[in-house]
């Protein structure tokens, strides 16, 4: 006889319990004001979150919940705001890099320009129109030229 009141005590305290978490279950699928995802900016940004609540542990929660929202709404700003600053020297550098190979071109040019000057001069030295003295002074003829 104790077993078979222990087994009925069991069997209720099962049923009790099970319903207890049938109910709470229905409860949450039913519940309109629910938090939104961490990982979903869109569900975070969308969702209405009601604080009208009578329940104090539902209104923290929300409360909670809007601040996630907003936290996770700063830091996609953020992240935002680093994406554009990193184009911007992105940008920056590309221009840097572009008046590089600017002046890298026009430092080529100058120096092809130098080298025929050279040229010209140790070709004038060699026919004798010109002399030229360890200073640098350029004598033409007889007379000096100071370049």
């Amino acid at each position: 006889m104790k077993q078979f009141t222990a087994i009925i005590a069991a069997l209720l305290i099962t049923g009790v319990i099970g319903s207890a978490m049938f109910i709470v279950g229905g409860s949450a699928l039913a519940n309109k004001n629910t938090a939104p995802m961490l990982n979903s900016l869109s569900q975070a940004n969308t969702t209405n979150v009601s604080t009208s609540s009578s329940d104090p542990t539902q209104a923290q929660v929300q409360s909670q919940s809007q601040a996630d929202a907003q936290n996770l709404a700063n830091a996609q700003n953020e992240i935002n705001q680093l994406q554009t600053s990193l184009t911007q020297y992105q940008d920056r550098l590309n221009q840097a890099i572009q008046q590089i190979n600017t002046d890298n071109t026009q430092l080529a040019q100058y120096q092809a320009e130098f080298q025929q000057v050279q040229n010209l001069l140790t070709q004038m030295q060699q026919m004798g129109l010109i002399t030229i003295d360890s200073n640098g002074q350029i004598f033409i003829g007889s007379g000096r030229v100071n370049h």
